[in-house]
């Protein structure tokens, strides 16, 4: 079965929520709020049919404004791993390890080209709900890596390979940096020495 974590899907629904949603807007759905919170993980279908209602419903960029909420205490004990790293970069290498901790529907790898290291998420846009939530993984990066650093680090460039949406505010204020689509892969770039 593919999988995400019920955390993160709680997470999604709490922002959703924040945006000016109720809880019982979802009291209909196949997993309340409620219930995920008692839940370990949730299927993979659901939590990408999660991701489309809710952008349907809160308009473009609310995977990117979900992303940006992370906290490195959502990731669990993936996330309590991060903060014994000694570099920033090795986040990702313990990330391609332990990711499992919250879904098994991607791989993250590091390409490093000269100055630049390309963080490509390897996943497949088999729907709209996969790239949503590619978007919210990748604007999440962007705040986890800056928690990490303690500083106000910004990519180089953000990649994706599905088409633009209509509007780019939030992917703007996420990312600061160059948004190109229909793109070979996804991935976040960052200067090596960022990293």
């Amino acid at each position: 079965m593919k999988y995400f974590s019920a955390s993160l899907y709680v997470k999604m629904l709490n922002c959703a929520i924040a945006e000016g949603m109720s809880q019982e807007d979802f009291t209909d759905w196949t997993t309340s709020l409620e219930e995920a919170k008692k839940m370990e993980v949730i299927s993979a279908e659901e939590f990408l049919t999660a991701h489309e209602l809710l952008d349907d419903t809160l308009g473009p960029g609310f995977g990117v404004r979900v992303g940006q909420q992370m906290v490195i205490e959502d990731y669990g004990v993936l996330g309590l791993s991060w903060r014994t790293c000694s570099r920033v970069g090795e986040i990702f290498e313990r990330s391609d390890r332990y990711f499992k901790l919250l879904s098994n529907t991607f791989v993250w790898q590091i390409q490093k080209e000269g100055n630049i290291s390309h963080v490509v998420l390897n996943r497949e846009a088999h729907r709209r709900g996969m790239e949503l939530s590619t978007e919210a993984s990748l604007s999440a990066t962007v705040v986890v890596l800056q928690a990490m650093s303690e500083k106000d680090l910004h990519p180089v460039q953000v990649s994706f390979k599905h088409k633009q949406a209509k509007d780019l505010t939030s992917h703007k204020e996420a990312f600061k940096c160059p948004i190109i689509f229909e793109q070979p892969r996804y991935s976040i770039s960052y200067k090596t020495s960022d990293l």
